[in-house]
């Protein structure tokens, strides 16, 4: 589980990300990134209904912030990163996901490549 430390729970700070940030997208997810000027990262997931019922839905947000938990060490600090599910991602498997969401995180220049 992502503590609450590493997580966006305020709608504000979602609607920051996505009006004042850098925006990635892909066939799976897309990415707001936006500098907090904290000394860690902070994660929000969006998982519409477009994905899938419930049950998919939860599915989805669980790996994605999973995956998201096995990143931050990784990654650049100071940065609020808003991951949006998009409805493919439903039939994605979990490795698939992840690798996903590290190329994602080097795109953005966030990660380095030896991660992956």
């Amino acid at each position: 589980m992502l503590s609450r430390r590493f997580r966006l729970t305020k709608s504000e700070d979602f609607q920051a990300a996505k009006r004042a940030g850098q925006h990635f997208r892909s066939d799976l997810i897309s990415l707001n990134i936006r500098r907090n000027h904290l000394l860690h990262n902070r994660f929000g997931f969006v998982v519409s209904r477009q994905v899938g019922g419930a049950a998919q839905r939860n599915l989805v947000k669980r790996r994605l912030r999973n995956s998201a938990r096995q990143w931050i060490p990784d990654l650049e600090e100071g940065y609020d990163i808003v991951v949006i599910a998009h409805p493919p991602a439903a039939s994605t498997s979990y490795n698939e996901l992840h690798a996903h969401l590290g190329q994602m995180l080097i795109r953005a220049h966030l990660a380095d490549g030896h991660a992956l």
